[in-house]
C-alpha cells in the first residue's frame, strides 16, 4: 500500500515537469500573438502554486528549484533570481498550508495574489537597486493582476485535468509517516 503512495507520488512530480517544460516550450516558441500590449501571465508559477497547495509532497523545493532555474535560463532571465524568490514564496505558502489546513477558495486566492505581489515587488526592488533593465511597474503590475485572475482557472485544470486534489485521510496518514 505504501508503495503505492509513493509510486503515485513520483509519477505526479514526473507529470509536474512533463508539464513545466511544456509551459516552457510554448513560452519559447517564436510565435507573435499580438502580446505586445497585454503582458502575459506566469503559467508556471500558477501551476506550481496551485499543486503545492493541494498536494505539497507532489512538488518539493528542490524539484521547484530546478524546474525555475531551468526557466531561468531558457528564458533568459537573470540566473537563479526569479527562482529563488518563487521558492521563497512557496515555501512561504507550503508553511501556511500547514497552519492553515483547509481554507475557503477566496482566502486562498488572496494569500496567493499576496506572495505574487510580493514577488514580483521584491524582483522590482532587486532589478532597481542593480540597475538591470526591466519592464515598467505599470506592464509588471498588470502581468501580476492577470495571473492573479488566472488562478481560478489553474486551479480548475489541477483538479479536472490532472486530477491533483487534497489527500483524502488515508493518504494524509501515509504522508504523516513519511512514506
Amino acid at each position: 500500500m505504501v508503495e503505492t503512495f509513493v509510486s503515485r507520488r513520483w509519477s505526479f512530480r514526473m507529470l509536474f515537469v512533463a508539464t513545466a517544460a511544456a509551459l516552457l516550450f510554448v513560452s519559447v516558441l517564436p510565435v507573435n500573438l499580438g502580446r505586445g500590449t497585454v503582458p502575459a501571465p506566469d503559467l508556471l508559477v500558477l501551476l506550481t502554486i496551485a499543486w503545492l497547495l493541494r498536494r505539497p509532497d507532489f512538488v518539493p523545493a528542490p524539484l521547484i528549484a530546478a524546474v525555475f532555474l531551468c526557466a531561468d535560463i531558457l528564458l533568459m532571465r537573470p540566473l537563479g533570481l526569479w527562482s529563488a524568490l518563487v521558492v521563497l514564496g512557496t515555501e512561504y505558502l507550503r508553511g501556511r498550508h500547514r497552519v492553515g489546513g483547509d481554507m475557503p477558495f477566496f482566502a486562498e486566492w488572496m494569500q496567493v495574489a499576496g506572495v505574487l505581489f510580493a514577488l514580483t515587488a521584491l524582483e522590482w526592488l532587486i532589478f532597481t537597486i542593480f540597475m538591470i533593465p526591466q519592464a515598467s511597474v505599470g506592464a509588471l503590475g498588470l502581468q501580476c493582476v492577470i495571473t492573479t485572475a488566472l488562478y481560478p482557472a489553474v486551479v480548475f485544470a489541477t483538479q479536472s485535468l490532472f486530477r491533483v486534489r487534497p489527500p483524502r485521510a488515508a493518504e494524509r496518514d501515509a504522508v504523516r509517516r513519511g512514506a
